[in-house]
């Protein structure tokens, strides 16, 4: 088995794909050491998931190297923790694989290493993505959350020629999980970000509104200050709807079982894609495999990296044209045996297929035979 690196860029306890792929790859044998700046503790007690990888916290840096670029996250500290720990392989969330790639120049001249990097953000003409896209043929492994990220980063760095592999944002199977039958009207639960300009606060009030005057319940529990919720208040004043402040991620996945359908906004069109084309056409969200995880029916703003999504648990609308997509989707709503029928749908998809053991098996795989081969 190969000794295997993962340096995290978020917060692993918000964004805890990157967990996921440590717990597997360590539960699979290989010797794993995580290097993230929060502790994965409480995140693995909250789950009830053992361990079974070395974590080493980013430590800050000084006030100084703070407003140097790649110095300012603490790269040097982590190049030196990499020399104590000699990974075969390491992996590097976005700029942090700019790392893995100056240690595997060094460490070439001994022995075989290999650098990969993970999810990788795409934000134009800046410094860390102008490196790690002048450097790209030396990577060995490009791992995304999408199929359209993949592509681009095929596309536009001709000079990445490694295995690509596409590892979705997906969580693990609780065990003995099952749905209770809901009754009476449909609810919704929100979890999304303020995105920006693109988001169109008009229209989702537009469509808040509209499902609240058919007897639907919808609940936002959104991210960010007080002065957004406020904001996200004024979007409607009936009593179907409300806004909380977001809860902690594995509150989140029990509490969004008392819900039917978990909703995507993130409105696409040519113009919103030139914004920021990460959020609006590949909508590569974790918030999507936790709606499935909890058994919901996923309604979405029609994005193509959700083209995926099976027909029997997702419901496609048009934010431009809200009344003409939105009587199908009343259909459904309206009929509480066909909510029953997808809810059940969704958690069988999230049981046989979207799941995080499903979803890293292949990179595990990959890693493995891969060192067996050297």
């Amino acid at each position: 088995m190969a000794k295997v690196a993962l340096i995290a860029l978020n917060n692993i306890n918000l964004y805890p794909a990157f967990f996921y792929i440590a717990e597997k790859l360590s539960r699979d044998g290989h010797e794993v050491t995580l290097l993230s700046r929060t502790n994965p503790l409480e995140l693995s007690n909250s789950l009830e998931i053992q361990i079974n990888f070395k974590w080493i916290e980013i430590k800050n840096t000084g006030s100084i190297t703070r407003f140097i670029p790649l110095l300012k996250g603490n790269s040097h500290g982590i190049l030196g923790e990499l020399f104590k720990i000699k990974p075969d392989w390491v992996i590097g969330q976005h700029q942090y694989s700019i790392i893995g790639v100056i240690y595997k120049i060094i460490m070439n001249t001994k022995r075989k290493v290999k650098a990969g990097i993970y999810f990788s953000d795409y934000i134009e003409n800046n410094i860390n993505e102008i490196i790690i896209k002048k450097f790209s043929r030396y990577l060995d492994l490009c791992i995304d959350v999408c199929d359209l990220r993949v592509q681009w980063r095929i596309t536009e760095w001709p000079k990445l020629q490694c295995k690509t592999i596409v590892v979705r944002q997906a969580t693990p199977v609780k065990k003995n999980i099952k749905l209770d039958k809901h009754c009476g009207p449909a609810k919704i639960i929100f979890t999304g970000s303020n995105y920006g300009a693109g988001m169109n606060w008009e229209l989702l009030g537009d469509f808040i509104n509209t499902l609240c005057e058919k007897g639907i319940l919808f609940d936002w529990y959104l991210p960010g200050t007080d002065n957004i919720r406020e904001k996200a208040k004024k979007l409607s004043n009936h009593p179907n709807y409300t806004v909380y402040p977001p809860v902690r991620k594995s509150e989140l996945l029990n509490l969004q079982r008392n819900y039917d359908f978990g909703l995507f906004w993130a409105p696409y069109s040519e113009e919103t894609t030139k914004l920021n084309r990460s959020i609006y056409a590949s909508a590569a969200s974790n918030k999507i495999c936790e709606y499935q995880s909890s058994g919901l029916g996923i309604i979405h703003t029609g994005n193509p990296g959700l083209s995926y999504l099976p027909e029997n648990i997702s419901f496609k609308i048009n934010p431009w044209d809200i009344n003409k997509t939105i009587k199908n989707l009343f259909d459904i709503i309206e009929s509480r045996n066909k909510i029953e029928e997808i809810r059940l749908n969704s958690l069988a998809y999230h049981i046989k297929t979207m799941n995080s053991e499903n979803q890293i098996e292949p990179l595990s795989k990959y890693i493995k035979n891969y060192h067996v081969d050297l």
